[in-house]
């Protein structure tokens, strides 16, 4: 099912999967969706995969960068990321591991990245329009009360 709808971006929630080699990846995912990562189930509970189309990620790489190079925060810049074995250590490095307004909000802001490439992964705009909608979606997001998110935003909208 998966192979013939042609997705660019997939993401399985409750998988079962608590480990996924390269070659059970390439049976259900197929060959266009060559690359993925995972976070194991534990037991019967969870799993989560997430594949990607190569020719299409480069599109994230610049979703990424706008982002990081509008707040000013290198970790959200992809040049700076590591590989890493799960999702879980990529967004802890992304988003920080601290308790404190700023990781807080940076962790709030890479749940709106990843929410927007979601949502945009089928749709046919530019990479520029994807950006100016998060822009255009941190700032709400802070009007509604996500406090840490505002704090970011406001200090780069101020300047």
């Amino acid at each position: 099912m998966i192979q013939s709808s042609h997705p660019l971006l997939v993401c399985l929630q409750e998988s079962k999967f608590e480990e996924i080699s390269d070659s059970l990846g390439k049976e259900f995912l197929g060959q266009r969706l060559s690359n993925f990562s995972f976070l194991p189930a534990t037991g019967v509970r969870g799993g989560i995969v997430l594949a990607w189309d190569d020719d299409y990620i480069g599109d994230f790489d610049l979703i990424w960068d706008s982002i990081g190079r509008w707040l000013g925060c290198s970790s959200l810049l992809p040049e700076h990321w590591k590989q890493h074995s799960t999702i879980d250590d990529w967004f802890l490095e992304l988003a920080g591991k601290g308790n404190d307004g700023a990781t807080k909000g940076v962790c709030t802001l890479a749940i709106l990245v990843i929410w927007a490439i979601w949502c945009e992964r089928n749709a046919e705009k530019s990479v520029q329009r994807i950006v100016e909608e998060i822009n255009d979606t941190a700032r709400l997001w802070g009007n509604a009360g996500a406090e840490h998110l505002a704090a970011l935003v406001v200090v780069i909208s101020s300047e």
